[in-house]
């Protein structure tokens, strides 16, 4: 995928949508340096009318390592050849429409092909982003617990 359609998507996401997506910078050195490079796996969703990106997904083989203690205290046991963790997001105008469940489950099924068995959230849910909260329970995601990082977050764990 190209950094300018990657820059562009992340440019149209409201403040709200940037504020609750934020696993790397937005920035088009960070998009080349992180995500084309093959450090992080990243899925995106086109709209076929107009081209553009309709939603991302960025995906790390195994864990961030400043997540490993707090996730070990639930007592996950890690495996860095089949666990991922996940940071889904999906652009303003094309929210609530049911894209997040198809791409999602598109994005799962790509992980379940590498022989994948688990997928925890990226940094957790905010306890306000509600909407995000209920997507990830319908999508079978387990609650493991709750924790602070500038607010109130909530890990989640889904086995593939």
């Amino acid at each position: 995928m190209h950094a300018d359609a990657m820059c562009a998507y992340f440019a149209r996401l409201s403040n709200q949508t940037r504020r609750y997506f934020g696993p790397h910078a937005f920035d088009r050195q960070t998009v080349i340096d992180r995500v084309c490079s093959g450090d992080l796996l990243g899925f995106v969703a086109i709209d076929q009318v107009n081209g553009e990106l309709a939603a991302y997904t960025v995906v790390k083989p195994g864990y961030l390592d400043f997540e490993m203690e707090r996730l070990a205290s639930y007592g996950l046991v890690f495996d860095g050849e089949s666990d991922y963790t996940i940071a889904p997001s999906v652009a303003d105008a094309y929210q609530s429409k049911g894209l997040g469940s198809r791409f999602f489950a598109f994005v799962l099924a790509q992980l379940r092909d590498r022989d994948g068995k688990k997928v925890v959230l990226w940094g957790g849910v905010q306890t306000e982003n509600t909407r995000a909260y209920h997507f990830y329970l319908k999508q079978g995601f387990e609650v493991l617990g709750e924790f602070e990082h500038n607010g109130r977050n909530v890990d989640m764990l889904k086995y593939l």
